[in-house]
């Protein structure tokens, strides 16, 4: 098992520093036993709920029964999707901030806060099929707007004598949604360069991209072919009509953007003791990696509060000394984190082909790939931690 710790002091009042702490282990036994050590210290009230984000509710399932079985019972144990959590701690702190500011100023500007997030996936999910059922006539009979290519192959033409089934093509239409707000809430992570630009109905450059993946693919396999034209325009038509329902529905993803802004201003002033309305300590629980913006969030979080990361390593060993102890120099060192892109970057591509509503991987140029980055991440701090050249 693997542990690496960092430590922050943002006071002279603050007793201790914080800590983000990060266990990593192969075996998932050993990552609950780490949780048990948390779930039966002293510290840990028992009128205090003992809340686990996980990344799937199977996850979080098992985690319940299992801490059940070692502990003998699993009481206030709440497992919670990141997403939700944290719109709950922007909620605790805004509400805290705009308070003291009301206060001090009946006609002082706050940032409302709702009390779903704007942009979670059920939220999403209605708004497109409320749009796409609404002004499914409009789309249809013109075969030059954006949405087109999505919504008329599940539009059955009209027959003689016989009258369309409207409850099944509503449900193809619930369906659609559906797909395109997993899509856009996968954007919201990985992808928020896209959707700033969508946000202003700017297209991306997709025949750039393509371009770039095609570059790639063919340096590294002689087998790869370049993506034909037709694929490329197919590409296009999702682009233009993902950009153009984001741009119509979902532009208030800069008001999101601004509220998380105010956030981290209330917590650096603390003037409404709003450091208090965060818990004492979080703790994450994965078996999969952590998209850059969900990391970064949590490593300036870890300013205001412990947090304690349990993440899954397919390793036993650390990667680091595997490497001295096979002779690699540091020069070795780049050709093989050289080999892990590629790796990485063929398994975003093969995730990616089996899904065709997205309509590419990433620009190859981002620093290999958004949703790919938390091991290496990782492994740069642990190679820092004992003296290793990155």
């Amino acid at each position: 098992m693997l542990i690496g710790i960092a430590f922050y002091k943002t006071s002279q009042k603050q007793e201790k520093p914080f800590m983000f702490k990060i266990i990593q282990s192969h075996r998932t036994e050993n990552l609950v036993d780490e949780l048990l050590v948390e779930y039966q210290s002293i510290q840990q009230s028992i009128f205090d709920p003992f809340v686990v984000i996980i990344p799937s509710m199977v996850l979080g399932d098992w985690l319940d029964k299992t801490i059940a079985s070692r502990a003998g019972i699993s009481t206030l144990v709440m497992t919670k999707f990141w997403g939700q959590y944290q719109w709950t701690l922007m909620q605790d702190v805004l509400n805290q901030h705009n308070a003291y500011l009301l206060q001090n100023n009946p006609d002082a500007k706050v940032l409302n806060v709702p009390e779903v997030a704007v942009l979670s996936p059920t939220v999403m999910q209605w708004r497109l099929f409320g749009y796409l059922t609404y002004y499914q006539q409009i789309i249809i009979e013109d075969d030059k707007h954006p949405v087109y290519p999505l919504l008329s192959p599940l539009i059955e033409e009209p027959q003689q004598g016989v009258e369309p089934d409207k409850a099944q093509q509503d449900a193809r239409i619930w369906q659609l949604a559906s797909d395109l707000a997993r899509v856009f809430n996968r954007y919201l992570t990985h992808r928020e360069d896209w959707l700033s630009l969508w946000s202003q109905n700017k297209p991306l450059n997709v025949e750039t991209l393509i371009k770039e993946k095609d570059e790639l693919s063919l340096r590294f396999d002689k087998y790869a072919r370049v993506t034909p034209g037709w694929l490329v325009d197919h590409y296009v038509e999702l682009e233009t009509a993902q950009r153009y329902l984001w741009s119509q529905l979902f532009a208030v993803h800069q008001y999101r953007a601004q509220l998380e802004k105010t956030f981290w201003k209330a917590l650096e002033s603390n003037k409404a003791d709003e450091q208090d309305q965060l818990p004492k300590v979080l703790r994450i629980f994965t078996i999969q990696q952590l998209p850059q913006t969900e990391l970064d969030f949590l490593q300036r979080l870890s300013r205001y509060m412990d947090i304690i990361l349990l993440h899954y390593n397919p390793s036993k060993l650390f990667w680091g000394i595997l490497l001295i102890n096979h002779g690699y120099s540091a020069s070795g060192l780049l050709t093989l984190k050289a080999f892990f892109y590629v790796i990485m970057v063929t398994v975003c591509y093969l995730v990616w082909v089996s899904n065709p509503v997205i309509p590419l991987p990433c620009s190859l140029t981002y620093r290999v790939t958004s949703c790919m980055k938390m091991p290496l991440w990782i492994g740069r701090i642990n190679l820092k931690m004992i003296g290793l050249r990155v």
